[in-house]
């Protein structure tokens, strides 16, 4: 899953060459740092190479790397192409951003930043973040709401697997954070 864990797995096969090895590879330019002669190892020892876009997969295949298959996140997107109904007047813009919560990956923290400069010119911008409970990337992000002193501009939903309908048809009331 990431190169921690695959370092690890290739040891092992080296040591059992019966275990089958798999490398998930989820953001773009994972190999960056990886030279020509580490990437035809890599590629040599990994079985089965899983890209979760396209992009990712093209990029691993232009990386010299063989046996890669896309397999997409498991989020149906066209469950989110109805439009929301107008609700008659200009009023608050909602974003909403789906994920663990990790802002030195995944920069929750930019969003708090972005709410935090909108609302200070007057934009009704409200955030939703969601994600699983607890860790240190949740705690992290409760205190950079409070600190830009947002109240209800930002909204944490932990660990909803009913993701289309309570973030982007949001109903229910705020959580307090």
């Amino acid at each position: 899953h990431n190169e921690g864990s695959r370092s690890w797995g290739m040891l092992l096969k080296l040591l059992n060459p019966r275990v089958r090895l798999v490398h998930a590879v989820h953001a773009h330019g994972t190999l960056e740092r990886s030279g020509p002669l580490a990437r035809t190892l890599i590629d040599r020892i990994v079985d089965r190479h899983v890209a979760v876009a396209p992009a990712i997969a093209d990029e691993l295949a232009a990386a010299g790397l063989s046996r890669v298959t896309t397999i997409t996140n498991g989020i149906d997107l066209a469950r989110f192409d109805q439009p929301r109904p107008a609700t008659g007047g200009v009023g608050p813009r909602s974003v909403v951003c789906v994920g663990r919560f990790d802002p030195d990956v995944k920069g929750q923290d930019v969003l708090i930043e972005a709410v935090a400069m909108c609302r200070s010119q007057g934009l009704p911008l409200t955030l939703t973040l969601a994600g699983p409970s607890g860790g240190p990337g949740h705690a992290r992000l409760v205190a950079l709401a409070r600190e830009a002193s947002l109240g209800d501009a930002i909204r944490f939903e932990l660990d909803r697997l009913d993701v289309e309908l309570s973030l982007i048809h949001i109903s229910e009331p705020t959580r307090p954070y």
